[in-house]
């Protein structure tokens, strides 16, 4: 599984996170980011053709701050990176 945290512009209130998969969520980022991302992830799926691809998004509050890592977005990862640790950790 390779696991994306990014901001994201999906039409909800600043800071809500959603989950979903990378593919369908792709227009959701930040259009500056969509070209390199695609190529990227493009060659990552040909390397590893049996990987799922999760998005993390977390709602940005507008175009302008989606270039900042704010305190809760970073807090936001960090906790969900620790519960999936500790969940990878039991199996």
């Amino acid at each position: 599984m390779l696991l994306l945290i990014a901001p994201t512009n999906y039409g909800s209130e600043p800071r809500k996170l959603v989950v979903a998969d990378l593919w369908e969520a792709l227009e959701d980022l930040p259009k500056s980011l969509q070209p390199q991302l695609k190529v990227t992830l493009d060659y990552l799926k040909e390397l590893l053709p049996d990987t799922k691809f999760i998005l993390v998004g977390c709602q940005i509050k507008d175009n302008k701050t989606f270039r900042k890592l704010t305190p809760e977005i970073e807090n936001s990862a960090k906790a969900l990176i620790f519960s999936l640790k500790k969940e990878l950790e039991r199996i």
